[in-house]
């Protein structure tokens, strides 16, 4: 569990941006360096910043980052095709998938 930033702000109930989150390159100027940012797409508002040389690695990661209310969407489906045996989990994947969302939700297990 995260602690609260602030008195009076309940974390256990805050839902994050809708997706889709969008990679943007930010150029620097003579007070910022360079980097790249996840935007919500929907909402507008920045979700992170990433301040480094811009990198194949640096990519990736914003990437990963962006993809996330898309892999939490599909987490939540697959886990629930799972648990109604609509389709089979031959690789016993479910704590996996189980254990992600949780992460993901700020209530690891």
């Amino acid at each position: 569990m995260l602690p609260n930033p602030e008195p009076g702000i309940n974390l256990d109930c805050m839902e994050p941006d809708a997706g889709p989150w969008i990679v943007q390159e930010q150029a620097s100027d003579d007070y910022e360096p360079g980097g790249l940012y996840i935007e919500a797409n929907e909402a507008g508002r920045d979700i992170c910043d990433i301040k480094a040389e811009i990198t194949a690695e640096e990519y990736a990661n914003a990437r990963l980052i962006a993809a996330a209310p898309d892999l939490l969407e599909a987490l939540k489906t697959a886990y629930v095709l799972i648990e109604a045996d609509i389709i089979r989990d031959d690789a016993g994947c479910l704590d996996k998938i189980r254990n992600a969302i949780a992460k993901a939700e700020g209530r690891e297990e």
